[in-house]
């Protein structure tokens, strides 16, 4: 997703915002390594730092994102996936048949 965001904001004039899922990549470059993942990563940074907003799909990756990237946490939202209705919380001593 990052590279599509990436081509198409260079020919787009309006505002650029992008969707950061995680930074696996980044924090885990031991386990990511090798020349593909080298060039992930910049171009993922390059996207996140030239957007005018990111979106962030967990608390916790915009603050990773914050800390790894050394974004403005003004430039950064959360908003969490939704979940699927199959997905309920379970309540103890209730029977979920």
């Amino acid at each position: 997703m990052v590279f599509v965001l990436l081509s198409v904001a260079r020919k787009w004039q309006g505002p650029v915002v992008i969707l950061v899922a995680d930074i696996i990549h980044e924090l885990y470059p031991e386990l990511l390594s090798g020349r593909a993942n080298d060039r992930f990563r910049k171009r993922k940074r390059r996207c996140i730092e030239e957007a005018d907003q990111a979106i962030c799909i967990f608390a916790n990756t915009r603050l990773d994102v914050i800390k790894y990237y050394g974004i403005t946490p003004k430039k950064i939202a959360v908003a969490h996936w939704p979940r699927a209705a199959i997905f309920v919380f379970w309540e103890q001593g209730k029977d979920h048949g």
